[in-house]
């Protein structure tokens, strides 16, 4: 217990998840809360966008990653896109889709694609593919999205959690490795999949 005020501290330091965010945004009657789910049209771990934590200046890579128990529900579906909720818009970004995992992290990329100039604030983004990716159930899926900005920044958005295991990982760039991010959040990315 005697660690547990100076976590506290220290997260509330590093990221703006707090009173100082935007109240929910409900977009219907019932708020959609996380929990791993395939249904109209995504796979998703993420509930309604909530916040954004702060980033610190300068570049940023989270990612979320579907492992293949997950999948074999859409095995064979056509993968149309992502979504991802961004706040503050970042001086650059581009979002990368992966297949199978490799010594704890992303393994064979799919694709990626800038998405500086493509981007709204406060709002969900939508990323369409026009190549032929079909999903193959007995390898991972992962998501990153890497952005870089000139000053601390909300750019993500996030749930209201719990966290979900994979749903809010974040690359550790002292060591390389893609950890939990420490805020008990899911990120707002999703995978579009034929439906």
């Amino acid at each position: 217990m005697k660690y547990l005020l100076p976590v506290i501290i220290l997260a509330c330091m590093l990221t703006s998840c707090g009173e100082d965010q935007e109240p929910f945004q409900e977009i219907s009657d019932e708020p959609l809360k996380a929990g791993f789910r395939v249904e109209n049209g995504f796979i998703q771990y993420d509930g309604d966008n909530h916040a954004a934590p702060e980033f610190k200046a300068g570049e940023s890579q989270v990612a979320v990653k579907f492992p293949t128990p997950l999948l074999n529900s859409v095995q064979g579906k056509a993968i149309e896109g992502l979504s991802y909720y961004i706040w503050d818009l970042p001086d650059s970004a581009s979002a990368s889709l992966f297949q199978g995992s490799l010594n704890g992290g992303p393994g064979e990329l799919l694709i990626t694609r800038d998405i500086s100039g493509d981007l709204s604030g406060m709002d969900w983004n939508t990323l369409d593919f026009n190549e032929q990716l079909v999903i193959d159930a007995n390898m991972d899926l992962w998501v990153t999205l890497t952005f870089y900005h000139s000053v601390d920044a909300g750019i993500i958005g996030c749930d209201k959690g719990p966290q979900i295991a994979n749903g809010a990982l974040q690359l550790n760039q002292e060591w390389g490795s893609w950890d939990p991010f420490f805020v008990d959040v899911n990120w707002n990315i999703r995978i579009k999949y034929e439906n």
